[in-house]
């Protein structure tokens, strides 16, 4: 019998929601893999493992043989994790969420399978005029999600 692996850290950080991720691993009988992203690269994957389904971002390319999809949803600027993400993108086949994502990888060929988001309410705007439009005093910072436990923790934030 063949495993299909899917990697990420978690299936969801908000308790009691279902993702994508779950979606996944259900439909295609996918045997979840998770963990912190400081050691997802060194997975094991056992030697009956025809598929890996995996997360582009945070954490390198897992060193194997078996066919590798990459699901890339995070945009990242010029740095180490964009850095990353190629070498990801490099060594695997790569599904994006959405046109807008692809266009910020133009030179990786991937396919786009969109996923359900609201671009009439989330869409890129000049920060100048969504402030102006909203209202919002200067420095402020947008927050969604919520306020305590696993959901409060923001993937990939760093304090300077």
């Amino acid at each position: 019998m063949s495993r299909r692996l899917l990697v990420n850290d978690c299936l969801t950080c908000i308790e009691g929601t279902r993702t994508f991720w779950h979606d996944l691993q259900e439909w295609f009988g996918m045997e979840f893999v998770g963990g912190d992203y400081s050691n997802l690269a060194q997975l094991d994957v056992p030697k009956d493992a025809t598929l890996i389904v995996r997360n582009a971002t945070w954490f390198p390319p897992i060193k194997t043989d078996v066919p590798t999809i990459s699901l890339l949803q995070d945009i990242m600027g010029d740095g180490v994790q964009r850095q990353m993400q190629i070498s990801v993108l490099c060594s695997s086949r790569v599904v994006y969420n959405s046109a807008y994502t692809a266009s910020k990888y133009n030179n990786y060929d991937g396919a786009i399978i969109p996923l359900p988001v609201d671009f009439d309410l989330f869409c890129p705007a000049s920060p100048a005029l969504m402030q102006q439009k909203l209202s919002l005093p200067p420095g402020c910072v947008l927050w969604v999600g919520a306020s305590q436990g696993a959901a409060a923790q923001v993937k990939g934030w760093t304090s300077s």
